[in-house]
């Protein structure tokens, strides 16, 4: 009888000791592996959208606080249009928009837009379509009003702004000796062979790296 005891404790012994080797962390990591293994195979589109309603009710439950934004988006939206007018709005009114923004100090301001020509609206530009239409008196009223690229220009240069460039092939309204574009940072390989390269672009200053 004892003979037989001891023959049926020595598996047992040796599976007590498996289990205790490096305190059952060889277990722990098995049941993990196994546990994320379920997960990912039982997942389905009804769990994944509880866990969103789980997240939702925490959100609603305990919002985040909302510290520092980093990059806010001025959007010119429906609203915005219907209470300013359609869209390009007068440069003067966008002046008005850098003045605001700039009075939060932004790190940086940047348009997602490109201005090409010269305000249409300004009372400067609406003076010569009067002047060739013939009313010469009425134009030189506007043109002593204020002109709206100079507002928009003065916004810009006192706040830290950004614009897009933009250039055709061809460019026969830009003089040759025009300082057209500022210094460039670049880094790694020189693109210039893979990308168009426009008359009004073109720059043989150094570049700095």
């Amino acid at each position: 009888m004892a003979s037989k005891s001891n023959s049926s404790t020595g598996p047992r012994r040796r599976g007590l000791a498996w289990l205790t080797v490096a305190r059952g962390r060889p277990l722990g990591f098995a049941l993990l592996v196994l546990g994320v293994a379920a997960m990912i195979l039982l997942d389905s589109g009804m769990q994944r959208g509880r866990r969103l309603q789980a997240f939702d009710f925490y959100q609603h439950l305990c919002p985040r606080l909302r510290v520092n934004d980093g990059v806010v988006v001025v959007a010119i939206d429906d609203a915005s249009l219907a209470s300013l007018g359609q869209w390009p709005w007068p440069r003067s009114r966008l002046a008005e928009l850098v003045d605001r923004i700039q009075a939060q100090h932004p790190a940086a301001i940047a348009f997602d837009a490109v201005f090409p020509e010269p305000d249409r609206l300004s009372p400067r530009q609406q003076g010569r379509l009067l002047v060739k239409a013939g009313f010469a008196d009425t134009a030189k009223i506007l043109d002593s009003l204020p002109d709206y690229d100079q507002q928009f220009a003065r916004a810009i240069a006192q706040a830290p702004l950004v614009l897009a460039v933009g250039a055709l092939p061809e460019d026969p309204g830009l003089p040759p000796a025009t300082p057209y574009q500022a210094p460039l940072l670049r880094s790694g390989a020189d693109p210039a062979p893979f990308v168009p390269a426009p008359r009004a672009l073109r720059d043989d200053r150094p570049r700095l790296r």
